[in-house]
């Protein structure tokens, strides 16, 4: 899978490109920029085993998520100011899910602080809510799950909500 990341290198907008790539029977989350073709410049994010499906970008590419068969994977951006793609590091959580993951859809908001909702920029205050579409053919809703997962040591992770089932495997969720 691929997707973009809007970043500020050295003080310019950038757009950089995030790249599922397979490796033998294990893939790699990279980074490239493509603003200069001739000299590209890359760096690996994160290797995992298995083959990563889904790949998801929020906020600009400060959190990304991945789904790799039954494991799902949050990102989030270690650094704010990036002087090169070689400067891009994520700090990685997983968890594995009941199923097989098909689809994913991920809605970011920041933490309730007044009656003003607005998407913070700062990925510590964000809360990153995840619907996964499941093969055996679960939907099931992971709430506030960045913030869980940076704090596993202390409480665990809450159980994902059951929303809906299928006869099928759900191929496409989307949060409305």
């Amino acid at each position: 899978d691929m997707t973009l990341g809007a970043f500020t290198i050295s003080k310019k907008p950038t757009d950089i490109i995030l790249v599922s790539e397979s490796v033998k029977n294990s893939s790699r989350i990279a980074a490239y920029d493509p603003s200069d073709l001739d000299n590209a410049k890359s760096q690996v994010l994160q290797s995992q085993p298995g083959k990563a499906s889904i790949l998801r970008a929020e906020n600009g590419g400060s959190i990304l998520t991945i789904a790799a068969g039954d494991a799902l994977i949050v990102g989030a951006l270690k650094q704010k100011s990036l002087q090169s793609v070689e400067d891009l590091a994520y700090d990685f959580y997983s968890i594995n899910t009941s199923d097989d993951i098909c689809s994913l859809s991920v809605r970011q908001s920041s933490k309730k602080s007044g009656s003003k909702k607005k998407v913070s920029q700062d990925v510590n205050d964000a809360v990153v809510d995840i619907a996964i579409g499941c093969a055996r053919g679960g939907i099931y809703i992971y709430s506030d799950l960045l913030s869980q997962l940076r704090s596993r040591s202390r409480k665990g992770i809450e159980v994902p909500k059951k929303q809906h089932w299928h006869q099928r495997a759900v191929h496409s969720v989307a949060w409305s």
